[in-house]
């Protein structure tokens, strides 16, 4: 009896040691796959504007979500921790009247636009998903892969003067592409023909503006009072967001967050070609100076990382709560985007059952709190 249970010790640990993901090779395929998704739609369009708009992102226990922007910022100005935005349409009509790169529509054209849209990335979906799916190798079969088209048409000339003005921003999705990884390894086994696969996607069209989520709004509003000059010695989050819900996930929100202290000007520009912080030196630059600086922000950073991100865990489960749009077994994520300290970002995913069980007093504070994952990446300049 003793040796049966060594045996399936034994067992349980090895499985357990299979199942775990290599984060460098995750990292590696993700990346590919975005360049492949970009091809993609650049094929499609005969348009090499294409260059960051797609982002890849492993969630445990679900899979890899991509988001793909459709639409993008035209111009939006601001000052201080605000943002200037100058981006082009990225899917628009083959050779319309385009000016600075920006697609200008007229009357009909704008019905047109977006049949022409949905037909493109439609067919980019499943080229991916068909021909390219499988390179990404290590999820499970019950894990999925998802590709989220979004609109975010609604940003375009935006002018924004004053710190703290800008509304929140919901996603829209124009179109979403959901896949078992399973059904991609039957596939690639010629198990199931192109068309039997296709038939195991889940596409889901949305080209309506979705409702927001006043509740998702709220949280960020009062995370940016939270994480203001005045009450925060660490980080500080100055940033109405984006936010996006996916139905069966749960929620990601977007948030850009600064060192408590800097007085500067938040100065970025964000172009097709990357971003710019108009405040930093060259990051390649070789001097001595910069890289004393380099190491200085990576001090700093080490040194307020863990008090800010105890708070913030505190701060999610607290307020978190109000949260009521997440169905059973979704998620509340953000997206921190630390892009003074080297495009640092950081995710923090809390479970809706977390939430319930603290709100219903379930659970202790410290108990929901070990709930929340804390993954540390970096995002693509």
């Amino acid at each position: 009896m003793k040796q049966h249970v060594t045996l399936a010790i034994a067992l349980l640990f090895s499985m357990s040691l299979f199942a775990q993901i290599d984060a460098d090779r995750m990292a590696k395929d993700i990346e590919i796959a975005e360049n492949i998704l970009m091809k993609l739609t650049q094929q499609e369009l005969q348009d090499d504007a294409w260059h960051d708009d797609v982002e890849g992102k492993y969630i445990d226990g679900y899979g890899i979500v991509f988001t793909i922007r459709t639409m993008t910022e035209a111009y939006a100005f601001g000052f201080g921790r605000e943002q200037i935005y100058i981006r082009g349409a990225k899917v628009g009509i083959k050779g319309g009247r385009r000016i600075g790169g920006v697609a200008v529509l007229e009357g009909d054209d704008v019905e047109d636009e977006q049949f022409d849209r949905q037909d493109i990335i439609q067919r980019t979906a499943e080229r991916f998903l068909t021909d390219y799916a499988f390179l990404i190798r290590q999820l499970q079969p019950d894990e999925r892969i998802l590709l989220n088209f979004v609109d975010d048409w609604e940003e375009a000339a935006v002018i924004n003067p004053f710190p703290g003005n800008r509304r929140s921003q919901r996603r829209t999705a124009t179109l979403t592409a959901e896949v078992e990884y399973k059904y991609v390894q039957d596939l690639k086994m010629r198990k199931l023909t192109d068309e039997e696969f296709l038939d195991k996607v889940k596409f889901s069209e949305d080209a309506k503006e979705e409702a927001r989520d006043p509740d998702v709004e709220m949280l960020i509003t009062i995370l940016n009072r939270l994480y203001d000059e005045d009450l925060s010695e660490t980080f500080v989050i100055n940033d109405a967001g984006e936010y996006n819900t996916i139905r069966g996930l749960g929620t990601i929100v977007d948030l850009r967050v600064h060192s408590a202290g800097d007085k500067s000007s938040r100065w970025e520009i964000r172009t097709d070609w990357g971003s710019f912080d108009m405040n930093e030196e060259n990051e390649d630059c070789n001097c001595p100076d910069d890289k004393e600086a380099r190491k200085e922000r990576e001090k700093e950073f080490s040194e307020k990382f863990e008090p800010f991100i105890d708070s913030f865990k505190e701060n999610v489960i607290e307020y978190g709560q109000t949260v009521e749009s997440l169905e059973a077994g979704e998620v509340l994520m953000f997206h921190l985007r630390f892009s003074s300290f080297d495009n640092k970002v950081i995710d923090v995913t809390v479970p809706q059952d977390a939430l319930i069980n603290y709100a219903n007093g379930s659970i202790k504070l410290d108990k929901a709190m070990d709930e929340i994952k804390v993954k540390e990446g970096k995002q693509r300049d």
